[in-house]
């Protein structure tokens, strides 16, 4: 993926916002100052998505899998 949409996942893991866009990101900050049970919400669920799919173990996990992909097989004598 490519942006912020694969990174926030809209309205489970955050809100997102128009780039470029002010009003939108304005629209996003007040529905979190609003509610403030969303905006915990929201954290937990981005930490967690973090934590599962960015954390140096997983990178590193996802990473040794593709070198074993690509890796030539090796030989045995």
């Amino acid at each position: 993926g490519a942006g912020m949409s694969w990174v926030v996942e809209d309205g489970a893991t955050g809100l997102q916002a128009e780039p470029g866009d002010a009003t939108s990101l304005a629209a996003a900050l007040e529905t979190l100052r609003l509610d403030p049970a969303l905006a915990k919400k929201l954290g937990r669920a981005g930490q967690r998505r973090f934590e599962e799919t960015f954390s140096i173990g997983t990178s590193v996990e996802s990473l040794l899998e593709i070198y074993a992909s690509v890796a030539p097989q090796a030989k045995t004598a």
